[in-house]
């Protein structure tokens, strides 16, 4: 597969207030992939994203001439956990999207010392996507620097003194969501009614004052026949949101809501169940749009253009299936809010062993299928884990993992 190397020597780091300085960036990513595809070319050819002399090198470089060591400045490690840049179309253009988080780490003379858990996230629309990767990285890096601004740097440390070479594999208290007092409110309690515009409001377990939230159902609208076909007798939420004028307000910028006993969040314009799963959550929404069936239109198109300048009419058949807007199971990320496809990473060994939640009309379009539902018991601790309602999974539970938890094996055959 082609490479894609990412160029951050243009890109600047703004931070009068800073007070720290990077001494060094380390990759305690668990897979240590590639950060990302870009597509390339006329033809979109995806690309793999990398660093040409290797992350850790370049990053740090990167860092310590942007913010270089001051006498009164603190020493800091960054211990990088996730970095992920991806594009996708968007209308007429593209949309490029960047997420990163990371752990601190206080160089002491002791050793190193865990500080505090920064993440940051970025997207934009634009014509061309992949010109804006390098400079969404050093935005992120720059936005996670920012947070460390309004640490208190006189507080004693509480945490284990680490080597270097123990901060790769450390897992600090504050970065596993957990149901303790130190995890997010959301996952230690149930979730509140109302309408939450940021994932901290949903983290925190604190809607909007002053707004109400109502939702009916609609059809699948338009899309591709697929996309019809496999959302068929599966509703989408149409969702009005209001203030204690009873004066509606606009839903764009809603992150997700509750109606006091389900999660809903906004993905891609629509709002789709969010289902907790151990200590983070799931979702189905939809794919992106189709970039291989888009390229090959394109190309169909420009077949028949050609065709008829020469013959006078035209017509190229499209080789290939639009498989936009398909359902896809996403996992909230716990760090930044943001919806990869993939499960969130470090997350936590989970009974429910694949973690992928599906609606129920969609067993309908698998030709045989063993389908497992659980009902979580009533009455149980809300600091126990929980099973939010009533979960389907396509993968085999661990039916001991989780006491008291009942499951039913339904198999289906469909011709």
């Amino acid at each position: 597969m082609a490479q894609h190397y990412l160029n951050l020597s243009r890109q600047l780091i703004t931070l009068p207030s800073r007070t720290v300085y990077v001494a060094q960036l380390l990759d305690g990513r668990p897979d240590k992939l590639p950060i990302g595809l870009v597509y390339q070319g006329l033809n979109g050819h995806s690309t793999t994203v990398l660093f040409r002399r290797g992350l850790e090198s370049e990053l740090t470089e990167f860092l310590q001439q942007q913010v270089p060591a001051r006498p009164a400045d603190h020493a800091v490690v960054l211990c990088l956990r996730q970095l992920r840049v991806s594009e996708r179309m968007a209308g007429l253009g593209e949309k490029a999207s960047a997420d990163l988080a990371a752990d601190v780490y206080e160089q002491r003379p002791d050793g190193y010392h865990f500080v505090r858990s920064v993440a940051a996230h970025t997207s934009a629309r634009t014509p061309e996507a992949t010109d804006l990767h390098a400079y969404h990285v050093a935005l992120l890096l720059q936005k996670c620097l920012e947070q460390l601004t309004t640490y208190d740097w006189s507080e004693a440390a509480t945490g284990p003194t680490l080597t270097l070479g123990q901060l790769l594999a450390d897992t600090p208290p504050a970065t596993v969501p957990a149901a303790s007092a130190s995890g997010p409110a959301m996952l230690r309690e149930f979730p509140r009614a109302g309408v939450y515009y940021t994932f901290e409001q949903f983290l925190t377990n604190t809607p909007a004052p002053g707004l109400r939230v109502s939702a009916d159902t609609v059809a699948f609208g338009f899309g591709a026949p697929q996309a019809r076909l496999q959302w068929l007798g599966v509703p989408r939420l149409r969702v009005k949101v209001v203030n204690e004028k009873n004066q509606n307000q606009p839903t764009k910028e809603v992150w997700g809501f509750s109606d006091g006993h389900q999660l809903f969040v906004q993905h891609q314009k629509n709002f789709f169940p969010l289902h907790r799963h151990r200590d983070f959550f799931t979702f189905v929404g939809e794919t992106p749009p189709d970039v291989a069936y888009m390229q090959a239109r394109a190309q169909a198109q420009a077949r028949a253009q050609l065709s008829a300048a020469a013959l006078g009419v035209g017509f190229s058949r499209v080789h290939g299936i639009d498989h936009s807007a398909e359902p896809m199971g996403y996992a909230l990320d716990m760090r930044t809010g943001e919806r990869p496809v993939s499960e969130p990473t470090a997350a936590p060994a989970s009974p429910y062993r694949h973690g992928l939640y599906l609606p129920v009309p969609l067993c309908r379009r698998l030709n045989r299928a063993s389908c497992f539902f659980a009902r979580q018991p009533s009455g149980r601790p809300a600091t126990s884990p929980r099973i939010p309602g009533d979960s389907l999974s396509f993968a085999r539970p661990d039916t001991s993992a989780v006491p008291g938890v009942a499951w039913l094996a339904l198999s289906t055959h469909h011709t």
